[in-house]
């Protein structure tokens, strides 16, 4: 008996939970009595395996599993936590699981199951969610920590924050050792382009936490205690300072060597006459984005009315009588759905691009700084028409969001 595997999924080591993750098999033994082959899945965390079972392809006698259904349900979500610091794990965002190939076959009244011929291990689901060009061309081939080309899993090109903004980067860890996430680095700079400080801070997980992420805005820097690990800065804190102009953001291994991108975070001035309101969603690698929409805003009451009629009049004794009071609509309950009409700044080509993202995100957030908490919401915009300055000019966005949970009326 002899199972061979000729494709892992997409060649790779890492791959997206909610795209196909694909087997290509074939035996040696494809011409026997009720032959199948069998896969059994063994996700980080499963009691038991999942069995699927398909027969041989009649053209060519080869086998196509396509596991995604089984290890994206082991998959979950890690946001952003309003009082997170420094780094955090993602145990949420991906999954380590095996694969062991057997097949079965023999007479009707007596098939027997030969499990476990042949294993693939060590292969990591993370959470995210392509579209096909994106696909086919090997996600996470570019994002696994290693060089300085590698990036954060994240579309957007450069952060615009404030002073008082939080924001989170999601990292996709290394294999281990000259790949594995060790410090953050953080240099700020002036206007005219020159160093200020130097800060970093470390990370203590094993290269098998694949998914980690990092807090990063102006808030969350100025607001680092000196506790965390490996924590240093140039001279002292605030680390972003009204003088600073933008600072940069990489992930270094231990020999102090850049295993990320370099990200910018450009430092506003939050200074309109509009309440700004900031989202938080999900986006397809299966980390969080954030973005500020600083124009106006408006809140938005839509209201589903449920009425009953009732005859005019009551009994008074032996009269029958009719009062000004009377109500012959009555609206018995009200359903009030809360919302806002939400409308960003001038944004740039990348931005643009970028915030299709928001638009078909499955977990969107409304940033509650009175409360301290991201609440979710559900964006009702339909449409998502990306802008180009050669035809545009000068453009923003507008969404339509409502609050995932209704308002409560009065009833009768």
């Amino acid at each position: 008996m002899a199972i061979n595997i000729n494709q892992y999924p997409n060649g790779t080591v890492i791959v997206a939970g909610y795209n196909p993750i694909e087997y290509s098999l074939d035996s040696t033994n494809v011409a026997q009595t009720n032959f199948q082959f069998v896969c059994d899945v063994y996700p980080a965390g499963a009691t038991a395996p999942t069995r699927l079972k398909q027969p041989a392809n009649p053209t060519n006698n080869y086998c196509v599993f396509d596991i995604q259904s089984v290890v994206k349900s082991y998959l979950g979500r890690d946001r952003w936590g309003y009082s997170d610091t420094a780094w955090n794990t993602c145990t949420n965002s991906f999954n380590n699981f095996t694969v062991k190939f057997g097949e079965e076959y023999g007479a009707s009244s007596a098939i027997t199951v030969y499990p476990n011929l042949t294993t693939h291990s060590s292969l990591y689901a993370v959470n995210g969610s392509f579209d096909f060009f994106d696909f086919v061309n090997v996600p996470y081939k570019t994002n696994q920590l290693l060089n300085s080309t590698r990036k954060f899993l994240t579309s957007r090109s450069s952060v615009n924050v404030t002073i008082d903004e939080k924001y989170q980067l999601y990292v996709l860890n290394g294999t281990s050792g000259a790949s594995q996430a060790y410090n953050v680095v953080c240099k700020s700079y002036n206007s005219a382009g020159t160093l200020q400080q130097t800060l970093e801070f470390g990370t203590d997980q094993p290269y098998q936490t694949k998914v980690q992420r990092v807090c990063v805005g102006a808030y969350d820097l100025n607001n680092l205690t000196g506790s965390e690990t490996r924590y240093s800065i140039t001279t002292a804190q605030p680390f972003v300072t009204s003088s600073i102009a933008y600072y940069d953001v990489y992930i270094c291994n231990s020999s102090k060597t850049q295993i990320s991108e370099t990200k910018r975070f450009y430092v506003v001035n939050d200074c309109n006459p509009h309440t700004t309101y900031k989202l938080i969603f999900q986006n397809k690698y299966g980390g969080y984005d954030g973005f500020k929409f600083y124009s106006a805003s408006d809140k938005v009451t839509n209201v589903t009315r449920l009425e009953m009629k009732k005859r005019l009049g009551a009994w008074s004794g032996t009269a029958y009588q009719y009062n000004f009071t009377d109500r012959g609509r009555t609206n018995y309950s009200n359903l009030v759905q809360k919302g806002m009409h939400m409308r960003s700044d001038w944004l740039t080509e990348s931005e643009s691009t970028w915030l299709e993202e928001l638009l078909t995100s499955t977990d969107v957030l409304l940033e509650d700084s009175t409360n301290g908490a991201y609440i979710p919401v559900v964006i009702t915009s339909n449409t998502y028409n990306e802008k180009k300055y050669s035809k545009d000019g000068l453009f923003n966005i507008e969404i339509d969001i409502e609050y995932s949970v209704n308002s409560i009326s009065q009833t009768w």
